[in-house]
């Protein structure tokens, strides 16, 4: 069992950015085209759904590096559990999952390179066959604040050898769920309906991988 790391905390505490604006609940999907994403209100609770926030990065692990598409929460909704991505989808064909873990981090942030390099390959090892995915979240660069870039994302993937879809978040939409200042941020997402399972500041406890466990059996 992984014992609990605390968060890395932006010692100027700044301010949290305005939540990103809520979208239209009809959505356009890079994997299925046209799909109606839960109605809201949109919350940032457990138990609330989560807005149709919107990436860029690279959604597979065998992406080109040299270009970043855009990734959104719309497209790993999977209302009846059994959701597929057709051939030719930018997270390869196969399986949609029915749990997503949002992990967010920092270049600066000493706690998210351990949860990168000791935990997150092996917890996706055992998630990936059970129907659940790992959406990583790229925040801050070197210095706390400051964006990370298309060069962090880059060295991050390549570092820890992300197989899972990595993304950055330059505007910082996430911040009405974590506080902005406090990495890594884990968030556990029911992807038949989008609501927030969970979510825990600094490296989560062995109970939150146990939930997104059983979330992906669909137990």
């Amino acid at each position: 069992m992984f014992s609990l790391v605390a968060a890395c905390v932006d010692p100027d505490e700044g301010g949290v950015p305005e939540a990103f604006e809520v979208v239209d609940a009809t959505t356009t999907s890079s994997t299925t085209g046209v799909l109606t994403y839960p109605l809201g209100p949109y919350g940032v609770t457990r138990g609330q759904i989560v807005q149709d926030f919107a990436f860029s990065g690279f959604p597979a692990p065998d992406a080109n590096r040299s270009d970043m598409v855009a990734v959104r929460l719309a497209d790993f909704y999977n209302p009846t559990g059994d959701g597929v991505f057709e051939e030719g989808s930018p997270y390869g064909a196969g399986d949609m999952p029915r749990a997503l873990g949002i992990v967010v981090g920092a270049v600066w942030c000493a706690p998210c390179q351990q949860e990168a390099r000791t935990i997150l390959p092996e917890k996706h090892e055992v998630l990936e066959p059970l129907l659940g995915e790992i959406l990583f979240v790229l925040a801050d660069s070197n210095e706390p604040g400051v964006p990370a870039t298309r060069g962090d994302l880059v060295n991050w993937t390549k570092t820890f050898d992300n197989d899972y879809p990595s993304v950055l978040d330059p505007d910082y939409v996430l911040g009405g769920i974590i506080r902005a200042d406090s990495f890594p941020a884990n968030i556990l997402i029911d992807t038949s309906d989008m609501s927030i399972v969970d979510v825990v500041s600094g490296v989560p406890p062995e109970s939150f991988w146990e939930t997104f466990e059983a979330l992906a059996r669909g137990d």
